[in-house]
């Protein structure tokens, strides 16, 4: 199952300051939320990396109908699709 955009944003304000990582580079990263979009914080660069809400959408939206969690899938829609992903396994961990 793939949350909801709404979903997805409510399970990110509860994580902020927890560290997460990606799925496939076991990479650590910190999530914050600014309006409503998502900020990525690398461990490695600590350079924030912002995402807009209509990217996380439109990668959500093809998440449910491809079920593909390589990051790879997603370049055209989002440089930072590794982060958002890690995310929604995260949530799929916690249902």
């Amino acid at each position: 199952m793939i949350p909801d955009i709404e979903t997805l944003m409510v399970f990110a304000r509860a994580l902020k300051g927890e560290p997460l990582q990606t799925i496939w580079r076991k990479k650590t990263f910190y999530i914050n939320l600014i309006g409503d979009d998502l900020e990525f914080i690398p461990v490695s660069s600590r350079a924030p990396r912002r995402e807009r809400y209509d990217q996380i959408k439109a990668l959500l939206d093809e998440l449910t109908e491809t079920g593909s969690f390589r990051k790879s899938d997603y370049a055209d829609l989002s440089f930072n699709a590794s982060y958002v992903l890690a995310l929604v396994k995260q949530w799929q961990t916690a249902q």
